[in-house]
This record gives C-alpha cells, structure tokens and sequence, in this order.
C-alpha cells in the first residue's frame, strides 16, 4: 500500500481595492466600503491627507483579514497587516512585505528596543524619510530607524508628511502597543486623534 498523502491546498487571496482619493472625497462610499468589507484583504491605492489615510486604515483593521498598499505606478503591494493563516493562504505574486531582514538585523532592532524606555514620542515623517530616488531602498532605511524605536508608548504624535505607505507601517507599528496616537501636519495644525487603546476611534480634536 502507498502511504496516504495529505497535500495542503491554499487559497489564492483576492483583494478588494480601495482607491484613497475616491474614498477621502466621499463619506458616504467610505461607509458603504466599511459595511460590506467582511475579513477580507483590501488594496489600498493612490493618495489622501494622511489624516484621512490613517484613520481609514486603523478602521478597517477591525474587518479586514489582510491590509496592503500599492504605490503609484508600483508593480508591488505591500503588506502592512495581516491576520491570515499563511498555511491555507497564498498572495499573489505581485503582493508581498515590504522587506526581508537577516537574524542579525532582528536581533540588532530587538536589542535597540529593549533600551528604549520612552512613553512619549514625536515621530517626525518628514525628517525620518529621506527619499533617495529608489522607493524601496529609501522605505528599507525608513523602516530600520523605524524597528530600533519600541511600540509601547502613553502617547505618539505622528507629525509631518510623507508618503502613504511609510505613514501606515509607522501608524501600524505603534497601534501594537500604544495608547494613545495624534497625527499633527505641521507645527501650525492641530492634533488629531487617529488611535486610542480603548477603541474611541476617530478624529478628535486636541
């Protein structure tokens, strides 16, 4: 008798696209989208005021089984969230994380985390993504500073611009173990809440 094998089928994961610009300029598609998305992956596309950007994301982080972002005129989607079963899924060959580091480097973020004792931050978009006129080289860099910052903080005001998806891995990063997240736009603009621990989500007003 041949012994029984037992092949693993995975399921090719199909995205909802989500077009940023659409949806900033219409309340009511927003809110068709975040009433039909049911643990699925989205595609978020295009650009928005961060604002917006952030709170859309931190919502549909509650509904979505997998959240990525296509830059303009990228072949790539990057992963930013996900609670899918890797063993019974499989992205399509155009999505994939935004970097792949060695042990050595884990280690090293890990070790720059555990000296951090922080509970309040200013994250500087502006300052902290230094474009170098290749995307993923400069998001490489973004998200190395990113990693040796550790995520649990009372409070984390995200300030200034930059492009969409850094903005949502910072955003992702510190929701894992913060309280509380402002996003400000310059030194001028008020602070708006995008995240709270306690699931009082929203743009409020400081």
């Amino acid at each position: 008798m041949h012994a029984e094998q037992h092949l693993k089928v995975q399921t090719l994961l199909t995205y909802t696209p989500v077009e940023l610009s659409v949806h900033a300029a219409n309340k009511k598609a927003t809110d068709g989208l975040l009433a039909r998305i049911a643990n699925e992956p989205v595609e978020l596309r295009g650009q928005a005021p961060l604002i917006f950007a952030l709170s859309l994301f931190n919502q549909l982080k509650n509904i979505a089984q997998e959240i990525t972002y296509r830059p303009p005129r990228s072949d790539v989607a990057f992963v930013i969230f996900s609670i899918v079963e890797e063993e019974a899924f499989m992205r399509p060959f155009d999505v994939r994380f935004p970097c792949e580091w060695s042990e050595e480097e884990l280690e090293d973020f890990e070790n720059e985390r555990r000296q951090d004792t922080t509970s309040e931050i200013v994250y500087d978009l502006d300052y902290t993504w230094q474009d170098n006129g290749f995307f993923e080289d400069t998001l490489k860099s973004f998200l190395k500073n990113l990693y040796i910052v550790a995520p649990q903080k009372q409070i984390v005001i995200l300030k200034g611009v930059c492009p969409a998806l850094p903005a949502l891995m910072v955003f992702q990063w510190f929701s894992m173990g913060s309280q509380k997240i402002f996003y400000q736009e310059n030194e001028a603009a008020r602070k708006d809440l995008v995240f709270t621990r306690n699931h009082d989500k929203g743009a409020n007003k400081t």
